[in-house]
């Protein structure tokens, strides 16, 4: 992918001395530098410069985290919960960040920085991480793809009402300090607070804000992060309680940056009925499917929303808003069948966007005899449903996607059942094709405005070719587990940039 373009220019600003001196700097530039020994000329007779391969970077944002010490106490501490299992190209190797906000558990896992030589040298990295929550506060699946730092990321999703809590965890895995500003945005607009701006994050090291801290009682969040110095990787943790019911967790990372059009591929929704009944109860609201969006301008846009399945059987829907500029709106997302979707956002103006949606299933009837003692039925008072107690329930965030490259490596988490679901928004019919790491492929034709998936093995490596300008993520489901992440392209600092001289 190509990189900006930069023009050198020079003015005189007055007399003969100064231009002599200009000239004596560029000619003692031009002896210091030696030319690229890889570049060439463009049509418009700039010079194209293929920079050094140096080494890639993924960054892992780590274990789940829980608010409080492990005695319970402690508000202030943010303790670690297990360890997550990470996929990656052989090639690649692991350093455990020591300079972290949180308290480490036995395991001893922290935020993670994943390095492999330049890809010219072992196949392009990529890395997956995936976690399994069951505690008595935390439960449930939680994915990401490790990824790499950013001057801007933007985060759809999380909440700090009751029950519910998020985290950003920010990790600088470069060699200086790097400085954050942190824009965070609810259903009432920017919150301006102490402590969002001029963010240090050491060298090496993981920093770890509570959004309510910032914004107690936030339904709706949206956070963009800009970095300086060194870069950061951005991510938010959700997890949810309610009353003392453990309602599921979720890391979210980068979603698309803002635009006028943005796809959401691989919304997968399961146990849709139990879901729906659920969603009635009080204080469950949230476990309904719905589209967040965002208008970051000073404009309020009209945006129009497609849901399509990828199967010809199952019915999507369609719908319109108005979403208030500068404020967090989420949009019911009504009357899906189980099934894989992918939510198209049309919009007046750019907005950023992702959707929330959970799976509901009964008490696990493996779980010890003491756990099960927990469970039973009653009535909702508000509903008149009959609950179950000891609901495994979950949550995931799906984010809109960035279009890929014609070949795209990317890992499947150490998580069930991974589908790849794959949405080709314009464009010609292509032969797309995904490769395993052990040589097996997949073949299928992905019509133009057309959604298909693949289901693919666990903690698997894989590559698709033919798949440029399609957008592409990956989804994971089990009884009372739901996570995703999208299938990024590779760093689009790699290719040529030009230059102008």
């Amino acid at each position: 992918m190509a990189g900006k373009d930069f023009q050198v220019g020079a003015r005189v600003a007055a007399g003969v001395s100064c231009v002599v001196a200009a000239a004596a700097l560029v000619a003692a530039a031009v002896i210091a530098v030696p030319g690229p020994t890889n570049a060439a000329t463009d049509a418009t007779g700039g010079l194209l410069v293929t920079p050094q391969a140096i080494e890639q970077q993924r960054t892992c944002p780590g274990p789940l985290l829980l608010v409080g010490a492990a005695s319970g106490q402690d508000a202030t501490t943010l303790t670690s919960v297990g360890s997550p299992a990470l996929t990656m190209s052989p090639e690649a190797t692991s350093q455990p960040l020591d300079d972290v906000d949180v308290v480490t558990s036995d395991s001893g896992a922290t935020s993670t920085l994943v390095s492999a030589p330049p890809a010219a040298d072992g196949g392009v990295l990529a890395v997956a991480q995936a976690q399994v929550a069951s505690e008595a506060d935390l439960s449930g699946l939680a994915v990401v793809n490790c990824s790499e730092s950013a001057a801007v990321t933007w985060l759809v999703g999380g909440a700090t009402d009751t029950g519910r809590t998020t985290l950003l965890v920010l990790t600088n895995s470069s060699e200086v300090d790097a400085t954050a500003d942190v824009e965070l945005y609810t259903g009432d607009g920017r919150v301006e607070a102490l402590g969002l701006t001029d963010v240090t994050v050491p060298p090496l090291s993981q920093r770890v804000l509570s959004i309510a801290g910032f914004a107690p009682g936030a339904p709706s969040i949206v956070v963009k992060v800009e970095s300086s110095g060194g870069l950061v990787a951005a991510t938010l943790q959700q997890s949810i309680v309610r009353g003392l019911e453990p309602g599921g967790t979720e890391f979210i990372g980068a979603t698309a940056e803002p635009a006028e059009t943005q796809v959401i591929p691989g919304v997968r929704i399961t146990t849709a009925d139990a879901v729906a009944e659920r969603a009635q109860v009080g204080g469950s609201l949230d476990v309904a499917t719905a589209l967040r969006v965002f208008v970051p301008g000073g404009e309020d846009a009209e945006v129009m929303v497609g849901v399509v399945a990828d199967t010809s059987d199952v019915e999507g829907t369609t719908m319109s808003e108005t979403v208030p500029a500068g404020e967090v709106l989420d949009i019911p997302i009504e009357g899906l069948a189980d099934g894989t979707y992918t939510v198209t956002i049309e919009s007046s103006f750019p907005v950023v966007a992702a959707v929330r949606a959970s799976t509901v299933a009964p008490p696990d009837p493996n779980a010890p005899i003491s756990d099960l003692e927990t469970s039973f039925e009653f009535v909702d008072e508000a509903s008149d449903i009959t609950i179950v107690a000891g609901q495994r329930i979950d949550l995931a965030w799906f984010v809109a996607a960035e279009p890929l490259d014609e070949s795209v490596t990317f890992a499947t988490a150490d998580a069930p059942s991974p589908r790849l679901t794959l949405t080709s928004p314009t464009g010609p019919d292509a032969e797309v094709t995904i490769t395993a790491a052990n040589g097996e492929t997949l073949s299928r034709t992905v019509s133009a405005g057309s959604t298909t998936s693949f289901d693919l093995a666990s903690a698997t490596l894989y590559t698709i070719t033919g798949a440029e300008g399609m957008v592409a993520s990956t989804s994971y489901t089990a009884d009372g587990q739901l996570a995703a992440f999208p299938v990024r392209a590779a760093n689009p600092l790699s290719g040529a940039i030009t230059v102008y001289r």
